[in-house]
């Protein structure tokens, strides 16, 4: 199973695995108040509750320090910035041997920017150039579409509509200048 870590600003880390949150637990970098998200379903649950991370003392007994995070790298890691904004968060530094990049924050990704490059390239594909602006709103709203976004049907269907005005008003002015320039 593989669980998303619920950061205290409400970011999501991860995510990761049985065996990676034990480690992170061993490091002191993930205590058992720790709400953490089900990949799959969603369901929040405190770290504690999980089987597999905190196998040694109850639930909120302290956790076992290992010698991959000294003193020094976990004052690091919960300091505050000047500013008094949260400084780097436990989940965000890897320690100790760990790749970087190795602790990835999820993103709410939910296909919003893409639903606005499709409304605003088929609005465009009214006016000028159907055949490329409108086949673009009609590619992100696909692209939205991908990422579950509600509103990409919506969005596609105004691409397809702007197309097929755009070109039915291209050839309609085509033909009508045709027109004007046979008749004396």
């Amino acid at each position: 199973m593989q669980y998303y870590v619920i950061g205290p600003d409400g970011s999501k880390y991860g995510p990761a695995d049985i065996p990676t949150l034990k480690q992170w637990a061993a490091e002191n970098r993930l205590d058992p108040d720790a709400i953490l998200e089900d990949f799959n379903t969603g369901q929040r649950t405190a770290a504690a509750q999980v089987q597999g991370i905190f196998e040694t003392g109850a639930p909120g007994s302290p956790i076992p320090t290992t010698t991959a995070t000294t003193e020094a790298q976990r004052g690091q890691m919960s300091q505050q910035l000047p500013s008094g904004a949260a400084g780097p968060s436990l989940y965000d530094s890897p320690v100790g041997n760990m790749p970087p990049g190795y602790y990835t924050r999820g993103t709410a990704d939910d296909g919003s920017k893409e639903i606005t490059l499709s409304y605003v390239f088929s609005a465009i594909g009214f006016v000028c150039c159907p055949v490329i602006f409108s086949v673009l709103g009609i590619v992100y709203a696909g692209k939205a579409e991908a990422k579950g976004n509600l509103s990409a049907k919506g969005a596609k269907t105004l691409g397809i509509i702007s197309l097929v005005v755009g070109i039915g008003i291209g050839v309609v002015s085509v033909l009508f200048r045709m027109g004007s320039i046979v008749r004396p």
